[in-house]
């Protein structure tokens, strides 16, 4: 059954019906929630997955005044309900005010479905939403699930949200591609977004918040972003079929004219 906030994009009948249950359950209850303003800036960064969310995250947490969450936590999607975000929230705020940063960051490429949600109770977070040239992006989630569809399904729905919020003031559009044909650049626009100075260790350093808590996929994201920034586009000309190639361009072409990808 397919499930739209689970990185496998399907789930079984039953593991799918449980957690719609229990979104319809939390969803009564979300209505009430409020709005709180924290001490230090959250920062959410988002996108589909192998879009380059990862290292985007890994160079904003080498900022001086960054407080980072290690690990993708999920704590904004529908089936944990606002209450609990809202919890966690206050948590990470306390931490990363006794840490004496500035900022906290949290990387879960789906929270680019949960933005409404994030924004209901952090109206003045900063939302980076990582993009990739669609064909790049499904080239590379193929390997991971070996189906052209699933791939293309989930880049389709990750992204449709990107074209929702883009003009969005709190929301910076970033493409992976300028991140690493001309990182400088790029990572100094987001900076500028979040009102913080650019750092060079940015750039140089090469520690990740992930290195001690990935698991399954994030192992080997871990260590890819842990090395030099790489140019690695263009591969999906050697990866997709012709046949993928008409079918994902089938499905997403128009979000990626949206997005003005050439095609």
């Amino acid at each position: 059954m397919r499930y739209k906030y689970s990185t496998k994009m399907h789930l079984s009948f039953k593991s799918a019906l449980k957690r719609h249950i229990k979104i319809i359950y939390h969803s009564i209850f979300d209505i009430f929630e409020n709005s709180i303003k924290t001490i230090t800036q959250p920062v959410f960064i988002v996108g589909c997955g192998n879009s380059g969310t990862t290292l985007t995250a890994t160079i904003l947490s080498r900022h001086p005044d960054a407080f980072s969450i290690g690990f993708e936590s999920n704590f904004f999607f529908p089936t944990l309900g606002l209450n609990y975000s809202k919890n966690i929230a206050i948590f990470i705020d306390t931490l990363s005010r006794q840490y004496k940063k500035s900022f906290f960051m949290e990387k879960t490429p789906k929270h680019a479905l949960c933005i409404g949600r994030i924004f209901k109770i952090l109206p003045h977070a900063k939302i980076i939403y990582v993009i990739r040239d669609g064909r790049d992006a499904v080239a590379s989630l193929k390997k991971r699930y070996d189906n052209i569809e699933v791939a293309t399904d989930r880049w389709v729905t990750d992204n449709a949200s990107a074209i929702k919020w883009k003009f969005d003031d709190r929301v910076k559009l970033i493409r992976y591609e300028d991140l690493v044909t001309n990182p400088h650049q790029t990572v100094t626009l987001i900076c500028e977004h979040l009102n913080i100075t650019f750092d060079p260790n940015m750039l140089t350093s090469s520690e990740t918040p992930y290195k001690n808590t990935a698991k399954g996929n994030m192992i080997m994201r871990s260590a890819q972003v842990s090395a030099p920034i790489y140019n690695n586009t263009g591969k999906w000309k050697s990866d997709l079929t012709p046949e993928e190639l008409s079918y994902f361009m089938a499905k997403a072409s128009h979000i990626m004219q949206k997005l003005d990808y050439t095609t």
